[in-house]
């Protein structure tokens, strides 16, 4: 019963009664003593009733019934807030059980030929349950620019499940030419630190299910220096994993989102 109606019943409850009272000792034909009188060959308590006391017990009545009115409103109060808690509750529970996976940067590597070089990224799952439907896209491109914002997502690849604590490596499908970035940052000065600035980028997204039955989605982004092949030796051109930065833009999740959204 919701509370309208409680109330509603309540207040009818307590008109009837005071219906009732009013009849019996406003009305000349009526009164606890002829009712007393009818119901004599039944009981002798009932005879003995006297106007005063039956004014009392209707009195009492109308008091049970408003004392159970409020006990029943806030003991609904009392059960919404439980449940509240207990949603809550539950609700965290999801988030410190469910997968998560994030996209660590691997590097600049290069490839077996030596003309080449890839980008290497783990997708690690930090989160509790195994991480289902696991697909993702990943690609590289070079810009003089250190705040580039374009980052275009294509189609998806894979599906693996990735079980907790585990590091997925994967690599881009397509390299860049070393020819190519070394032309980039060519400069009349030969010296590696007047270089003109040339700036890798790793970006991709991967789609996943959290072990919740709930799909989910984290965007990555890693920027990368080229002046910083080889740790500064000559003839080397694979990047480490310690000079790669994330990315101003092009990193989030469906959680950063939904906060974006409120």
């Amino acid at each position: 019963m919701s509370k309208s109606w409680l109330w509603v019943f309540v207040v009818w409850f307590i008109s009837l009664l005071v219906g009732i009272l009013w009849g019996l000792l406003s009305s000349p034909g009526v009164n606890a003593t002829r009712i007393g009188e009818g119901l004599g060959k039944y009981s002798a308590t009932v005879q003995a009733v006297s106007p005063a006391l039956l004014v009392l017990l209707v009195l009492a009545l109308i008091l049970l019934t408003l004392a159970y009115a409020i006990l029943t409103h806030k003991l609904r109060r009392a059960t919404d807030s439980l449940a509240s808690i207990a949603a809550y509750q539950s609700k965290l529970l999801a988030a410190n059980q469910r997968a998560y996976l994030c996209v660590e940067p691997l590097g600049i590597v290069l490839t077996v030929g030596g003309t080449r070089v890839l980008g290497h990224v783990g997708i690690r799952n930090v989160g509790n349950l195994p991480a289902h439907n696991v697909r993702w896209f990943l690609d590289i491109k070079a810009s003089p620019n250190d705040a580039e914002k374009s980052f275009p997502i294509g189609a998806l690849s894979g599906d693996l499940v990735a079980p907790p604590g585990v590091s997925v490596t994967r690599g881009t499908k397509t390299g860049m030419l070393i020819a190519d970035l070394n032309e980039q940052g060519l400069s009349v000065v030969r010296l590696r630190s007047e270089e003109n600035p040339v700036f890798i980028y790793v970006w991709g997204t991967v789609l996943y299910q959290d072990g919740l039955d709930k799909d989910r989605w984290t965007r990555f982004c890693h920027r990368y220096n080229w002046v910083m092949r080889g740790d500064g030796e000559i003839a080397k051109y694979d990047i480490d994993r310690k000079y790669a930065r994330y990315h101003e833009y092009g990193n989030g999740t469906d959680e950063s989102a939904l906060l974006e959204g409120t």
